[in-house]
């Protein structure tokens, strides 16, 4: 899709039509998502689009990424927003003026969102490096490159940042780097782990099951597979 649809979620109807609907120009892979005051879009067409909640008009022109961005995109508490893109960079862009800058070079494609702390922010590669990179100083950490392609989101929990690989391993770092375990879950991993309760949620593909569910020491707990 190429366009941006607002729907009424209070109109009472059971068939939406849109209220608006903006036209990007654009293929739209990721979720929009928001501070309240602006919607920001990412799009394979190599664009960030800003625009404002109220209106839907644009706040200002589309910044061009450099390459396509699948990912959706983070917004600092800094008044930035950060995007992954297949330019093989993180792009930082200021929410308030649109200002762009490359932030940080990575070694291949950056697919999945990056994540925060509130320090740091956090993202894979497909060449397998899983970076974090200080905000206030722009500088990297670290990185790692522990075992394949890394395509989905980080998931920040309080003592760890867990992120998967292609190759169906799930993996805990402390801030520092350091790998505070690592669990072989089976299949391929394409998407983001999710964080429920106190537990960890994956969904490997070509498993011999659809979910696993991990503690927070990366001990299986259960896993599901449809009957179907």
């Amino acid at each position: 899709l190429k366009n941006l649809y607002v729907l009424d979620l209070q109109d009472g109807l059971t068939t939406k039509v849109p209220v608006k609907e903006v036209e990007l120009g654009d293929a739209v892979w990721a979720q929009p998502v928001t501070n309240d005051e602006l919607i920001f879009v990412t799009s394979v067409g190599h664009h960030l689009f800003a625009l404002d909640t109220e209106t839907c008009e644009f706040a200002w022109p589309a910044v061009d990424l450099g390459g396509a961005a699948p990912g959706s995109p983070l917004i600092g508490s800094d008044n930035m927003v950060y995007i992954g893109s297949f330019s093989d960079e993180v792009v930082r862009v200021d929410l308030l003026s649109g200002t762009s800058e490359s932030f940080v070079q990575t070694q291949d494609w950056v697919w999945g969102a990056p994540v925060t702390d509130g320090n740091a922010i956090y993202f894979g590669d497909l060449d397998g490096y899983f970076y974090a990179v200080d905000t206030a100083t722009g500088k990297l950490s670290w990185s790692i490159q522990p075992d394949g392609p890394i395509v989905g989101s980080p998931l920040v929990m309080p003592e760890t940042v867990v992120f998967a690989t292609e190759s169906g391993s799930v993996y805990a770092v402390a801030d520092d780097g350091e790998i505070a375990w690592q669990r072989e879950v089976g299949g391929k991993i394409y998407t983001a782990p999710v964080s429920g309760s106190d537990r960890i949620i994956v969904a490997p593909y070509q498993a011999d099951f659809v979910l696993a569910v991990l503690d927070q020491n990366g001990n299986q707990v259960w896993s599901f597979t449809p009957e179907n």
